[in-house]
Order: C-alpha cells, then structure tokens, then sequence
C-alpha cells in the first residue's frame, strides 16, 4: 500500500440532509476506496467501500472504538487487496 494515496475529502452525508463529513479516500484504482465518518442519531456511522466496484457496507458503529474497529477493518482489507494483486503481477 501507498501511504501517499490516502487522503482526506469532505463528502454529504449519507444519514443528515445538509451535513457534510469527512471521508478518508484511498486511490488505488479507478474508483477511490473510502471511509465516511458520519453521524447518525448522534453516534458514528461507518460507510464505507473497497473501490472499483467492490460492495459497500454500512454500519452503526456507536462508539468511538467500535468506529475504529471499522477503519482497521477497512485498511486490512485494502492492504489484503493490494497483496492479491502484487502476486497476479507477472
């Protein structure tokens, strides 16, 4: 993984009309990856996808730590990405 492809953007939110959040982005390929720290209810709100087509997921995270557990998730799964197609390179 490329630290230098990740950055931070401001998105609307997914659950507040009007509001905007911010959004963790990683560029790897032709769609973005991204991590939306959103609010819902007064809590976090994780929404979240792995670029290129990959399926999105969303959760009602709560807490803080449980927003957390959500991102290491979300970069684990990115760097397992990143391996798989570091072996299909010939």
């Amino acid at each position: 993984m490329n630290a230098r492809a990740f950055r931070w953007g401001v998105a609307d939110s997914e659950t507040t009309t009007g509001a905007q959040v911010t959004r963790l982005e990683y560029a790897s390929g032709r769609t973005p990856a991204y991590f939306q720290f959103d609010r819902y209810l007064h809590k976090h709100y994780a929404l979240y996808s792995w670029g290129d087509g990959n399926e999105l997921e969303e959760h009602f995270a709560g807490t803080w730590p449980h927003q957390v557990l959500h991102v290491a998730r979300w970069i684990a799964r990115l760097e397992h990405q990143a391996r798989t197609r570091e072996q299909l390179v010939p």
